[in-house]
């Protein structure tokens, strides 16, 4: 299933905005470092952090910015377990998304009953 070395990468900010070249050079890095696949949104700390649009944008971005030339295995935690879920069907639903056919699936937090 899976084999090698996937790096959880940071989402990289500037001026509170997602800095979009930033990021791609993160992931140009790691294809030239040799990894596998990278888990953007992961367990990074960012998934809890971003809004759904952000989160969506930045794995649409790491899937163009990867080129098939490694997996991502996109992460869709999230404190609500309604942002979970929506997460989870949006990446079902998007074809774009699945350049490795799977998604990093994390428990949502207990802080709160919801």
């Amino acid at each position: 299933m899976f084999t090698g070395t996937y790096t959880a990468i940071v989402t990289p900010f500037r001026n509170g905005e997602l800095d979009e070249t930033a990021l791609k050079r993160l992931i140009q890095m790691q294809v030239k470092g040799g990894v596998d696949g990278i888990v953007p949104v992961g367990t990074t700390g960012e998934s809890p952090t971003v809004d759904y649009d952000e989160h969506i944008h930045v794995v649409e971005l790491s899937v163009r910015f990867a080129a098939g030339k490694i997996k991502v295995l996109a992460g869709t935690g999230a404190i609500l377990r309604a942002k979970l879920f929506t997460l989870q069907k949006e990446r079902r639903s998007r074809r774009r998304w699945i350049s490795s056919g799977h998604a990093l699936l994390q428990q949502t937090y207990t802080g709160r009953v919801v």
